[in-house]
């Protein structure tokens, strides 16, 4: 048995429960969406034929949840969409092009460090949808060919020589 010391399940079930009727905070068609994609995600099914198989952990479904609700909250305010799936490859690539010149920026005003999290969140929210309308006969294009996951390398912590030294002399063999 894992310990979730961080009360991963507890959020997303709470979560859940809370949006049995509807996402509150956005659209309809949002919610009836991203509700859709997170229990399908749950449940693991339409997951991509390279993926893990089985379901997806608690972290995982609150992340996409989080950054699905995201995505709807944004294509609302910047292109006055009703739902994620109206937008065009246009428009995802301006807003993660703004996301990473700090354009948009995050909750508390600083830029986002790592929007390729976001991209990789999108790009499977996306092959999703496109599985889904696949099954119903409908061909989707992939809007998410060409979207920029490259990541910055972190900044690097370096050791002086007399650090080094100390570490060396205080490690046990």
């Amino acid at each position: 048995m894992k310990i979730d010391p961080h009360k991963h399940k507890e959020r997303y079930l709470g979560w859940k429960e809370r949006t049995e009727k509807g996402i509150p905070e956005i659209s309809k068609e949002n919610s009836e969406i991203i509700k859709k994609f997170i229990n399908d995600m749950e449940l693991g099914l339409n997951v991509s034929v390279k993926s893990k198989k089985g379901s997806r952990s608690y972290i995982r479904l609150n992340t996409l949840r989080d950054k699905m609700m995201f995505f709807a909250r944004t294509l609302k305010t910047k292109y006055n969409l009703n739902c994620v799936t109206e937008t065009n490859e246009e428009q995802i690539h301006s807003l993660f092009l703004d996301m990473r010149n700090g354009v948009i920026k995050r909750q508390n005003g600083t830029n986002y460090l790592s929007p390729s999290y976001y991209v990789k969140a999108f790009k499977s929210f996306w092959h999703w949808y496109m599985q889904i309308k696949r099954k119903l006969g409908m061909e989707i294009a992939d809007i998410t060919i060409y979207l920029d996951t490259r990541q910055e390398k972190p900044n690097w912590v370096y050791l002086t020589e007399e650090q080094i030294k100390k570490l060396c002399d205080n490690s046990k063999f």
